[in-house]
Order: C-alpha cells, then sequence, then structure tokens
C-alpha cells in the first residue's frame, strides 16, 4: 500500500516535536481528537487515513489539509494502479499454465481453503476464459 499521506504525517510530527517519536505521535493523537493507534497505522501504512481524520490532523500537524487530501488521493491511485498490474500479471500466468494444472490447484485451494469459495469461483472464471 502507497503511504504518501503517512509520511507527510511523521515528517510533519519531526519538524513539530524534537522529543522521542512515541511521545510526539501521541501528543498529535490526542491534540486531534484520534486514538493513537489509528495515526500509528496511518503512519506505518496499515490504515489508510479517511477524510475526517485527515480534518483533524491537518491543524494539529500545521499542515494544508489540500495536501493531506492530494497524497490521500494519491496513495488510492497508486494501489489501484498495483492492483491492475497485479491482475494483469495474474492473467499472464493462468493463460499461461496448462489446464489440467490449473485445475489441480483449484482442488489444492478448494481442499486447503474450503471457506474461501470467492478465490475458487474466482480461479474457475478465469480458467473457462482460456477454453
Amino acid at each position: 500500500m502507497t503511504n504518501t499521506v503517512g509520511s507527510l504525517i511523521l515528517q510533519a510530527i519531526g519538524s513539530l516535536e524534537r522529543r522521542r517519536l512515541a511521545d510526539s505521535q501521541n501528543d498529535v493523537a490526542r491534540q486531534a481528537g484520534i486514538a493513537h493507534s489509528t495515526l500509528s497505522n496511518i503512519i506505518n501504512g496499515k490504515k489508510r487515513a479517511t477524510t475526517e481524520t485527515l480534518r483533524k490532523l491537518a491543524p494539529v500537524l500545521r499542515i494544508d489539509l489540500r495536501e493531506l487530501l492530494d497524497a490521500l488521493a494519491h496513495d488510492a491511485q497508486c494501489d489501484a494502479d498495483a492492483e491492475a498490474s497485479y491482475d494483469r500479471r495474474a492473467e499472464l500466468l493462468l493463460r499461461s499454465t496448462p489446464a489440467e494444472e490449473l485445475e489441480r490447484i483449484i482442488e489444492q485451494i478448494r481442499n486447503e481453503a474450503p471457506n474461501d469459495p470467492a478465490l475458487t469461483r474466482q480461479l474457475r472464471t478465469w480458467l473457462s476464459r482460456r477454453r
């Protein structure tokens, strides 16, 4: 996941405070009225920031909200591009794999992940496109 927003927030925290980073993050989260875990997850790219969270963070970090929103849009576009690229690579891989091998893989997935019928359906869809 692309994390331009997290980088901007981390830079702003670093410029606001010269104390330990964890203390600075706690202070920023408290002042913005968000959970420290939310801020940490955004910075570490584990969670996508919401516009509401960015609206709360912008004045605390002294960052223009538009800059944070632009970074959020950039991250979303990069993630969409990466997902499309993954789909194209998967399609190429499936096209180059013999049908019998795909059937074997589907059966193995069904046995190892019986609670994920969506994955099996997706693989079967790809397989049917090849025929």
